[in-house]
């Protein structure tokens, strides 16, 4: 299981936008609440709230499936 993430954690952890904090290595919600306490100091006084009852319910699977299926072949080859 080690082994595995340590493959594909970074191939995914690539795609993510840098303002992403959640289920992150590194990152965690004290984090999330002083970027959100900086920008507000600097003048950005939105706020995003996101309702995340059936997100995964939502995800397009296909596209995802075949994407893991290529990164599960990538992982594969370099273990």
């Amino acid at each position: 299981m080690t082994a595995a993430m340590l493959v594909l954690e970074p191939i995914f952890e690539a795609d993510l936008p840098p303002e992403l904090y959640a289920y992150r290595a590194g990152r965690n919600a004290q984090q999330a609440a002083v970027e959100v306490e900086e920008l507000l100091f600097r003048g950005h006084p939105e706020v995003v709230d996101a309702d995340l009852a059936d997100y995964f319910g939502s995800i397009p699977h296909a596209t995802y499936s075949s994407r893991w299926r290529a990164v599960s072949l990538i992982g594969a080859c370099c273990i």
